[in-house]
């Protein structure tokens, strides 16, 4: 931008004129009337804010702002610790190393870190070169680095240096107050000087920042992709009143124009090992009916705009929720189109599902060689796997699909893998678990399928579908079945989501366990994509979520807590 062309007020770049009163120098202040006995204050033109009210008394008080408000604020976000930010600074040779014509040196002959130094500074400005020393104050308390001109070309330079924690980073924000010391000069040249010094000290920041972030990173950073699989969380995630059945094709419509945005940023996870990582909350307004019956090629450029706002939020991975793992060949394509790795959450979200259903059957007395076990989806990645894994210990199992031949070639399979398991396939459901005591649920479809008065007493369900193929209001009609959420994860540590998604406070969907995992790691890869889930990723998945103490959560039904009557009743049901 040619800033001699475009005046000061119009002026749209990134850094903002500043003027702290901590920060000017006395011979600044307006001193106390003689004899009036009024005391010392500042002149409130140099306050924040006041260049507008100024303006409209004196038209041509704009021409004059350089001279009245000679501040400079930058700001730059370091994706690393602030702590590890500020001792980088606290090190006076790390920043001696990257910036040229910058040295800092003790004021006293102790050996560094200590409470104050002397910086000197050579600044190009064009052919010139602009020398000053300024005393410099560290204060560890308040992370913060002060400095003031005491020698050399400027008048005055004056400011700070601060470092504070935003989400995910560390926040650099260097205040500067600049004086050449020639007034009348700089009226009409203030613009280009001031827009040279801003550029310069951007370009210094910015060379610590590639630095530091490649040096001494912050906590490994993730991103998973949530979407709407319930219009009736509606309510809850936006803090809206509940939208009646007739509004909610319109509000699905809505939904369909809006792009994905940041919706929270997660803290608080900590491994077992004592590793920290944080992450974001992408939100996608699709619905599952958008992504199952839309435009693909729509919307598979909807998740690759969210997969960007994934990038430019630090993020080395990104995780896909629900039926956002289905676009694009589960994921494939999105990863192609990305700079950053992307996974499913699949293998951990088979590993969650198994465990759940085998807690929930053992809390019920039931064991899987004494009872028949009924999959529904079974030709389905995540049904597949499931069958696969549990093969070996299975009395006996009824595969439920749509299509026979594929049936026909899993019940072909499993028996390779057991040959004594009893196996039936069906492609209509209320054959197939008419006579099952186990129901696992893994389909893509977002209806409700299963109708619980068909089971016998005592049956348990793990519904992993999202949203359940059984609906809340059908589970009601049978006191003596229990219907669980499959893959309900308690991430270690005190985690924070700062979102409701559908479960409570600190649980999480093991799809997004799995992309925290991988985080922790340092596995940033395509690990869960397309059809490339295997049982010994999913063992795998499992044996890393124990290393970092990541935990099946409390039986859940609809995202309520089961309770020991409830089981109770289910197990005595049978007898």
């Amino acid at each position: 931008m040619d800033h001699k062309k475009t005046p000061s007020h119009r002026r749209t770049d990134s850094w903002k004129l500043l003027l702290p009163m901590d920060t000017i120098p006395k011979n600044r202040r307006t001193g106390p009337r003689r004899g009036s006995g009024v005391p010392d204050r500042p002149d409130r033109r140099h306050q924040r804010g006041s260049a507008a009210a100024l303006e409209k008394r004196h038209p041509r008080a704009r021409d004059r702002r350089w001279v009245d408000r000679r501040g400079i604020e930058i700001q730059v976000p370091i994706h690393s610790l602030p702590d590890a930010v500020y001792q980088f600074f606290r090190d006076y040779a790390n920043v001696s190393f990257l910036i040229p014509n910058l040295k800092i040196s003790p004021a006293d002959s102790n050996d560094p870190p200590v409470d104050s130094g002397v910086l000197e500074v050579g600044l190009n400005l064009g052919d010139l070169l602009i020398q000053w020393s300024s005393r410099v104050v560290f204060s560890d308390s308040e992370q913060t680095v002060h400095f003031r001109r005491i020698g050399g070309d400027l008048e005055a330079c004056d400011g700070e240096l601060r470092i504070s924690k935003i989400p995910g980073a560390a926040l650099v924000t260097l205040r500067v107050y600049i004086n050449f010391g020639f007034d009348g000069l700089e009226r009409f040249l203030g613009n280009e000087l001031k827009s040279h010094i801003h550029d310069r000290l951007d370009e210094a920041l910015h060379t610590i920042k590639r630095w530091i972030e490649k040096t001494n990173p912050g906590p490994s950073k993730f991103a998973f992709l949530i979407h709407s699989t319930d219009l009736d969380l509606y309510e809850e995630t936006f803090f809206h009143k509940r939208c009646e059945e007739s509004r909610k094709p319109l509000l699905e419509k809505i939904f369909s124009w809006l792009p994905p945005f940041k919706a929270s940023h997660v803290y608080g996870v900590q491994s077992l090992t004592g590793k920290i990582i944080e992450g974001d909350l992408i939100y996608s307004p699709l619905t599952p009916r958008h992504i199952l019956h839309d435009d693909p090629k729509q919307t598979l450029d909807h998740m690759i705009e969210a997969g960007r706002l994934a990038e430019e939020l630090g993020a080395k991975i990104l995780g896909l929720g629900a039926y956002t793992a289905l676009v694009g060949r589960r994921g494939a394509q999105l990863a192609e189109a990305l700079s950053i790795p992307v996974t499913t959450g699949t293998a951990y979200t088979i590993r969650a599902a198994l465990d759940a259903l085998l807690a929930a059957a053992s809390a019920v007395g039931l064991t899987l060689k004494e009872t028949r076990l009924a999959i529904v989806g079974a030709t389905g990645t995540i049904a597949s796997i499931c069958s696969e894994v549990l093969a070996p210990d299975l009395g006996a199992i009824s595969l439920i699909a749509r299509n026979p031949v594929r049936l026909r070639d899993l019940a072909d399979h499993l028996r390779k893998i057991n040959p004594s398991l009893e196996i039936r396939i069906a492609t209509r459901m209320d054959d197939g678990v008419r006579d099952t005591n186990l129901v696992l649920l893994c389909t893509s479809t977002p209806d409700v399928l299963l109708d619980v008065r068909v089971l016998k007493p005592g049956a348990v369900i793990c519904d992993l579908s999202q949203p359940h193929n059984v609906s809340r209001e059908n589970a009601a009609l049978r006191k003596d079945i229990l219907v669980i959420d499959g893959g309900v994860i308690r991430p270690p540590g005190n985690v924070r989501f700062n979102f409701f998604f559908g479960l409570p406070t600190s649980l999480a969907f093991a799809c997004m366990a799995e992309t925290m995992i991988l985080a922790l790691e340092e596995r940033f890869e395509n690990y869960s994509l397309g059809g490339n889930i295997t049982v010994e990723k999913v063992q795998e998945m499992g044996a890393l979520a124990k290393k970092h103490g990541f935990s099946l959560g409390n039986l859940k039904s609809f995202g309520r807590s089961i309770t020991s009557e409830e089981l109770e009743i289910v197990r005595n049901s049978r007898s």
